[in-house]
């Protein structure tokens, strides 16, 4: 008898080609499980809700050798940037449905092959943005929030602000002056200019790689 393939998850029905569609289907497209549920149903197929909910735990656990790997690769590359958005868990020990929880997102910009970590906490504080980088050397792209400053004590990290932030407020004013004049309008062709050497500068460095 032939030997089994590899299988992220050993003696199951699961193949890994099902596990990523239920997976991005959940994750990147907003289907929660007892959707896909009765979208299998429909086709014939029976998954429960619970056993597609195991699976997904199942391949996170075995994916950790991964995610620690690419999270080195994270850590030792020159710039890195960081942000956080609002989420919101159901049921979890000790909050209210309705209140905020935090995804914190560390990415990699300028690699070919970028790396984008989706890191969540109940907090939204200065703690967790030191336990994001405590390993951290280089240059770290975020915006003004507070929590961030902390991190400025680390004469490893060297902290640089984000232009989208800068030039929102030179775009709110152009919007209630004369079409192409003013001074609001004048800040925006300095950050076109800007963005058009990091363009350049993109295209130049990826050509090297």
């Amino acid at each position: 008898m032939a030997p089994l393939p590899p299988s992220i998850l050993p003696k199951s029905i699961a193949t890994s080609s099902l596990i990523a569609h239920i997976i991005t289907n959940k994750y990147a497209d907003g289907l929660p499980l007892y959707r896909q549920e009765e979208i299998f149903a429909r086709q014939g197929i029976e998954i429960p809700r619970n056993t597609m909910a195991r699976w997904i735990v199942q391949t996170s656990q075995a994916c950790v050798g991964v995610w620690n790997a690419l999270e080195e690769r994270l850590l030792a590359s020159p710039y890195v940037s960081c942000d956080e958005t609002r989420t919101q868990v159901l049921k979890e020990d000790g909050k209210a449905a309705k209140s905020q929880s935090w995804m914190w997102v560390r990415a990699t910009p300028s690699d070919k092959q970028k790396i984008v970590f989706f890191d969540y906490d109940q907090s939204r504080s200065q703690k967790v943005a030191k336990k994001l980088f405590t390993d951290y050397e280089g240059y770290l792209q975020v915006d003004g929030y507070g929590a961030y400053n902390a991190l400025e004590k680390n004469k490893r990290i060297i902290r640089v602000g984000c232009n989208m932030h800068g030039r929102r407020r030179f775009f709110d004013a152009a919007e209630g002056s004369v079409k192409g004049q003013g001074l609001a309008n004048e800040g925006l062709r300095f950050y076109k200019m800007i963005y058009d050497i990091e363009r350049v500068a993109t295209e130049r460095n990826r050509t090297k790689k």
